[in-house]
């Protein structure tokens, strides 16, 4: 019977250098072999996760990609690509109208590939760069009025502060909106029904696989839908206390420790059943 895996990217498949090690790229050619439909999963732009299967050389071994956090699904076979659940201006603006006198927060719109901000420093430089997002600065309140839907309000700040923007983000009074942290330093807002269990239901809809025979696997509280709606949801060792708790299993090791890759050979690999 046909299974499927999805995985996270950030400190999930990857190392912490943003890598893939020879174990996990091992595993991921055992896995191909085997037969099981594989995915990657991130809150990257699509534009972004298609430039990065390229640079790892992984493009062979993969055959869908869910991007911009389960909004954006693509498969690579075929090269059809879906846009669902965008997040309405009018909301988007409520999100910026929330934050726009806090000082410890940079706001911006992420739309496609694009992180528009108000104010393009280093910082908010260095931080597109490593999610492969092209930063422009402009006028945000301007570009909503040009557009009825975005993909996501990103918020950036000092790590540090994560628990502070976990309390003032459940205080906005606005409806339909989800909101995650994506990275110690950064937090989104979308669509309700954008998110990565509602992309892996439609991937596994998309390839005949019943939701039993998924696996997803991810570290962070915007990988926690997805490790629910999975029939195997599996949280890093190095994951977020929050979403071990509502795994089905956690992994023995880290992301810098082949953890994803030990868990898929003792658990999903025939040679290692």
């Amino acid at each position: 019977m046909d299974r499927l895996i999805a995985m996270d990217l950030d400190n999930t498949l990857l190392t912490s250098a943003k890598t893939i090690s020879p174990a996990s790229l091992e595993a991921l050619q055992m896995l191909k072999a085997d037969g099981v439909i594989i995915g990657l999963v991130s809150g990257r732009s699509m534009w972004s996760l298609q430039q990065d299967i390229s640079r790892w050389q992984v493009e062979p071994l993969v055959d869908f990609l869910l991007g911009s956090n389960g909004g954006v699904f693509c498969d690579l076979k075929t090269g059809e690509e879906i846009n669902r659940y965008r997040l309405e201006s009018n909301k988007a603006k409520a999100v910026l109208d929330f934050y726009q006198n806090v000082d410890w927060v940079a706001r911006c719109i992420v739309d496609g590939a694009t992180r528009y901000t108000e104010h393009l420093d280093e910082a908010m430089r260095k931080d597109s760069e490593i999610y492969h997002e092209l930063p422009e600065e402009t006028d945000l309140y301007a570009y909503l009025r040009k557009h009825d839907t975005v993909d996501k309000i990103l918020l950036m700040f000092d790590a540090a502060r994560l628990t502070e923007m976990e309390r003032s983000a459940k205080q906005i009074p606005v409806e339909g909106i989800s909101s995650y942290s994506s990275a110690a330093n950064l937090y989104e807002f979308s669509h309700k029904l954008r998110n990565k269990g509602t992309g892996l239901q439609y991937a596994a809809e998309h390839f005949h696989v019943p939701m039993e025979n998924v696996w997803a696997f991810g570290d962070a509280t915007n990988d926690l839908a997805m490790i629910e709606a999975a029939g195997h949801g599996i949280c890093m060792a190095n994951g977020y206390e929050t979403v071990k708790q509502k795994a089905d299993d956690v992994t023995r090791y880290t992301n810098d420790e082949d953890g994803l890759a030990r868990y898929v050979q003792a658990h999903m690999l025939e040679a290692g059943a």
